[in-house]
């Protein structure tokens, strides 16, 4: 399923302080590329979106993947297909002990579009748009224009990885032995 762009052509016009006919090549097609960069980064949709994942319950709780979680559905136990009894605490799902898998269906993202994760989109689109033959430096008479590494394609910064990481679910790895 694609998702729409995290933001728009106008947006990105108004971020880089031109109107929408004065942006070069495909804002769109940027914009599509620069979101895929941030979901895949953060590992979340942003937009609002029902699915329906199997999870796995670990002390008698589900993490939806997708966050927030607006509403929820159904939680059906996914080997016999029985509804459960859940209550929705803190973003997860209490399902209670003795369950191994459970099919959630949500609803989750948000109605706006975070404004650091807006943030991200737009620089790394701006910048693909800025450099967009992937330039590292180049000179024109007696000037010299160097470009920084996160000018190539749609790349993320650091500082925009660290902000995505934020999104993320946590994850804990538990000792066995």
């Amino acid at each position: 399923m694609a998702l729409p762009p995290l933001a728009t052509p106008e947006q990105l016009a108004a971020w880089m302080q031109t109107d929408v006919a004065s942006l070069p090549g495909d804002p769109a097609l940027v914009l599509a590329v620069a979101s895929q960069v941030v979901r895949k980064r953060a590992r979340q949709w942003f937009t609002v979106g029902t699915t329906s994942p199997e999870l796995y319950p670990r002390d008698g709780y589900v993490e939806p993947p997708q966050r927030p979680v607006r509403s929820v559905a159904s939680v059906v136990d996914a080997d016999t297909g029985a509804a459960l009894k859940w209550k929705l605490r803190r973003g997860r799902v209490y399902v209670g002990p003795g369950v191994e898998a459970v099919r959630l269906t949500y609803t989750h993202g948000y109605a706006d579009v975070p404004a650091d994760v807006l943030g991200v989109v737009l620089g790394a689109a701006s910048r693909a748009m800025s450099n967009p033959d992937n330039l590292r430096q180049e000179t024109v008479g007696s000037i010299s224009l160097t470009y920084s590494v996160e000018t190539l394609d749609a790349s993320l910064s650091e500082r925009d990885r660290d902000l995505l990481d934020a999104y993320r679910r946590g994850v804990s790895v538990v000792s066995t032995g």
